[in-house]
């Protein structure tokens, strides 16, 4: 898992997000849970931070590598609203 373009602990940084990265993984293992997904399909590849948009990204990658076997959480900090979007 790798965190890009942003924020690690203990790392310089521009703009600090709201939530630390810990709390980001949680939550959006919860919120896909919620939307029905099996989370013991799937691997989190990578953590973003876009610090120009304030938005979180968590990417879950399903363990047989396929098309369309992944699905990302997007998490606002402005809104504090996530949305799911399926791999294609």
């Amino acid at each position: 898992m790798t965190s890009v373009n942003s924020y690690a602990a203990g790392e310089s940084y521009i703009v600090k997000p709201k939530f630390e990265i810990e709390k980001i993984i949680k939550m959006s293992k919860e919120f896909a849970i919620e939307k029905k997904e099996a989370l013991n399909k799937y691997f989190i590849d990578y953590v973003k931070y876009e610090a120009s948009d304030k938005k979180w990204i968590v990417h879950f990658q399903g363990h047989i590598l396929a098309p369309g076997n992944d699905f990302v959480v997007f998490f606002n900090e402005a809104t504090e609203k996530m949305e799911l979007m399926l791999g294609q």
